[in-house]
């Protein structure tokens, strides 16, 4: 009797470690995931891309956003040739 005792709390910590860290490798909390996120739309191509991507634009005090360096590559060069 007290070894199935021992042997069902110890399968329930077990259970509660391997649960918790799975939550800690998914890399994203509760909070996180009910932050909302930004988009914005690519003026190249017209996808909507977060506003965090690596790939923006800054012109005359406008911030352009883009899915791609090739669609940033083509908004820089489009400037250029009118400007």
């Amino acid at each position: 009797m007290v070894i199935k005792f021992i042997l069902t709390a110890f399968l329930i910590y077990i259970t509660f470690v391997l649960f918790r860290n799975s939550k800690k490798l998914s890399g994203k909390n509760e909070q996180d995931q009910n932050t909302p996120i930004e988009l914005v739309k690519d003026p190249i191509c017209e996808t909507f891309v977060e506003k965090d991507t690596p790939y923006k634009v800054k012109l005359y005090d406008n911030l352009y956003f883009f899915c791609s360096e090739e669609c940033r590559d083509k908004f820089i060069n489009s400037n250029k040739k009118e400007g």
